[in-house]
């Protein structure tokens, strides 16, 4: 290839002094200044001072992260208050559910006493081990009207008692689990 047309793409832009360039008569590819009568004609490269620094500086951009992060962890706060304060407004105007004698007599009705350290469960009046809970209410519910449970428990039982119940009550299909209000008796 002539000088001209390497001249030519260098003035363009296209080829840059960092490129390798061969001429057809030879055998290895060199670097274009490393040609003399192309050196002129490259732009020369701006050295760089040893005493710039190397890095971006990273802290404008972790401060508007942390100002993104409050910004959303404020937003989500916010909109979940305003949905227990929409949930408890359209709540209270709601009374409570009474249910009456022959409805509670169709209900499964499970009630968790505390005696001592030990908890008992009591299944339509009959005691069952906590083991064979999901079991047994899931032939209850066979026999029941409504797949209802009524859910009985003085205070100083554990909730964790409680949970183990409507855990057993969920893996047994029931729909619904109504709870009495301690101190109150169905």
């Amino acid at each position: 290839m002539p000088a001209e047309v390497f001249l030519d793409l260098i003035h363009s832009g296209i080829i840059t002094p960092d490129d390798d360039i061969k001429r057809g008569e030879e055998t290895l590819w060199k670097k274009g200044w490393e040609y003399p009568e192309l050196a002129p004609h490259f732009s020369p490269i701006p050295k760089r001072d040893s005493n710039e620094d190397d890095h971006i500086d990273m802290n404008a951009l972790i401060d508007v992260c942390l100002v993104l992060l409050v910004f959303f962890l404020i937003v989500t706060s916010y909109a979940r208050l305003i949905q227990h304060l929409e949930a408890a407004k359209n709540q209270g105007n709601q009374a409570t559910p009474v249910l009456q004698a022959s409805q509670v007599e169709k209900l499964v009705r499970v009630r968790i006493e505390k005696n001592g350290q030990e908890v008992q469960y009591f299944l339509n009046g009959a005691p069952v081990q906590v083991a064979n809970l999901v079991e047994s209410l899931r032939q209850a519910g066979k026999i029941a009207e409504k797949k209802d449970l009524l859910l009985e428990y003085p205070d100083e039982v554990p909730y964790e008692s409680v949970i183990k119940v409507q855990d057993a009550a969920r893996g047994a299909d029931f729909q619904q689990i109504l709870q009495v209000v301690p101190g109150e008796k169905p």
